[in-house]
């Protein structure tokens, strides 16, 4: 007993909470052992990894999801934005990743973007794609664009509206030859509260 008082009276002097933490953790270790202490630490870590901001009281989980959006230009535009993409039963659109692919005439260049829309305000987000080189098709000299990016996007419902997300293709260096590119986002819903 005496023992026990000596460590609290030890530990209400020291002023880093670090320290005292971890001292707490290794007095724990001693105590009751390695594994109820790991398995405490797992699910105070855990905790956060499980759940989103807006995942409901009702323990409705995320959804995952993944959506293409295509678009073909033809030879004398300049720019195309896709259809939208819509998620009809969510309250919220967490993207996690984007992936770009575009293939063009020769000396020409893609400029790739997503629109988003948080709390009725509309963002757009620039996407970059590394050339991969040029390849012949049919005679005639294109270059393909590629890039893989780890995003943190939101999109939510205005109003009545479902949460939806835009592609868009702009390209730069001529307006001639077809020009090919998709799109893939891939994430996370949270679902309406029923």
């Amino acid at each position: 007993m005496r023992t026990i008082k000596k460590f609290v009276n030890t530990m209400k002097r020291v002023s880093n909470p670090l320290v005292a933490a971890l001292v707490l953790i290794a007095v724990s270790f001693v105590i009751v052992g390695w594994k109820p202490v790991r398995a405490a630490l797992a699910d105070l870590v855990n905790a956060d990894v499980l759940s989103l901001p807006g995942d409901t009281a009702t323990g409705q989980a995320k959804a995952p999801f993944q959506r293409v959006a295509d678009l073909t230009m033809f030879s004398g535009a300049s720019a195309l934005t896709s259809v939208d993409l819509e998620f009809q039963d969510a309250a919220e659109v967490r993207i996690e990743t984007v992936t770009v692919e575009a293939r063009l005439p020769a000396g020409q260049s893609p400029i790739l973007s997503l629109y988003t829309t948080v709390n009725g305000v509309q963002a757009q987000h620039f996407l970059a794609a590394q050339s991969q080189g040029a390849y012949l098709e049919s005679g005639t000299v294109r270059q393909q664009f590629c890039g893989t990016h780890y995003v943190r996007l939101l999109s939510d419902r205005v109003g009545e509206d479902s949460p939806t997300i835009k592609a868009q293709l702009i390209r730069t260096g001529g307006t001639t030859g077809n020009v090919a590119c998709s799109v893939t986002i891939s994430g996370y819903t949270t679902p309406l509260s029923r």
